[in-house]
């Protein structure tokens, strides 16, 4: 019994960690993602501005 409390500890601990970690990178991902897309949309309108004023 305490052997299995040994090997499981350290394990349900890793295990937790490393789904942590993948679900932090998933949503650091999104929110790359969402960046992304949002400073694309910012960007034709802003070019335009930019072209229209320089011309």
């Amino acid at each position: 019994m305490i052997f299995l409390s040994y090997v499981l500890g350290p394990l349900s601990v890793g295990i937790l960690g490393w789904y942590v970690v993948n679900l932090v990178q998933i949503h650091l991902l999104t929110f790359l993602v969402m960046i992304l897309m949002i400073l694309v949309s910012y960007l034709p309108p802003l070019y335009l501005h930019y072209t229209k004023r320089n011309q």
